[in-house]
């Protein structure tokens, strides 16, 4: 079993038990990764072995496995696969279907181990100039033949939920569109439409800040159906539907219906 420490020395283990019929622990072997070794221990005092001279593989969210052309440029893929290829030309194209430019970002890693992932399931980090993108599921479990049916969360035949993961990748490219497509009067209006405390103040609830409202309003708006997003409190679809328009100055593709009271 793999266990991490922080402590005295951060790094990581592979634990080997040796148990009986009744699970008792027999033996314990503890195979430190070559990076803890080096890191974590007086060199001069590691054996001499195949170990002391390797060179040391790229930590796992940053190995490089290819890169997608986008209109806005080239997107560096980290810990990919070819279903999260396929899952990132699916979230392109909704973009270009909307209307929308594409948006620009520089990488997409997909690391469940990154510490980030302790307080969220991806994450943005934005510059002026492009948007590295985290999100916190293996590229193994996604299928290339059906990049937006991710797991077994879609039930009952409605195919207008759409999977969370999927929805997760357009949330986190709504960022990166809003970064170099979006100014200040128009953060303050989505800001103000929607009723939040801020417009990206940490010190305010995920909910309360209208980035997270304006991305979630573009990924929403992207579908071509969807449902209310759970983690705002499901606002009625109107307010979505409106915020879209506010933040992109265009239509959703996910059109309220036209009976208010199936909203």
């Amino acid at each position: 079993m793999p266990v991490r420490s922080l402590a005295p020395c951060p790094g990581a283990t592979m634990v080997v038990l040796t148990v009986d019929q009744k699970q008792h622990v027999l033996a314990e072997r503890r195979l430190p990764a070559l990076a803890s070794l080096r890191d974590c221990d007086d060199p001069s005092a590691l054996a001499e072995g195949w170990w002391t001279g390797r060179d040391l593989p790229a930590p796992f969210g940053e190995r490089v496995t290819g890169s997608i052309e986008s209109e806005a440029g080239p997107i560096e893929i980290r810990n990919g696969s070819p279903g999260t290829d396929a899952l990132i030309g699916w979230g392109l194209a909704r973009f270009a279907k909307a209307g929308l430019p594409a948006p620009k970002v520089s990488t997409v890693a997909f690391d469940p181990f990154d510490a980030r992932c302790d307080n969220g399931r991806g994450h943005a980090t934005w510059t002026e100039e492009a948007t590295d993108i985290l999100i916190c599921f293996d590229s193994a479990s996604v299928s290339p033949n059906h990049p937006v049916d991710l797991d077994d969360s879609v039930t009952d035949g409605d195919e207008s939920r759409t999977p969370p993961r999927a929805r997760l990748l357009l949330h986190e490219l709504a960022h990166a569109w809003i970064v170099t497509h979006t100014d200040p009067a128009t953060r303050d209006a989505v800001t103000a439409h929607v009723g939040a405390s801020s417009w990206n103040d940490h010190r305010d609830d995920w909910k309360d800040r209208g980035v997270e409202w304006a991305a979630e309003a573009i990924a929403w708006g992207l579908l071509d159906r969807g449902r209310s997003p759970i983690n705002l409190g499901s606002p009625p679809c109107p307010l979505m539907e409106s915020t879209f328009g506010i933040i992109t100055g265009s239509e959703p593709v996910n059109r309220c219906p036209s009976n208010p009271d199936t909203a």
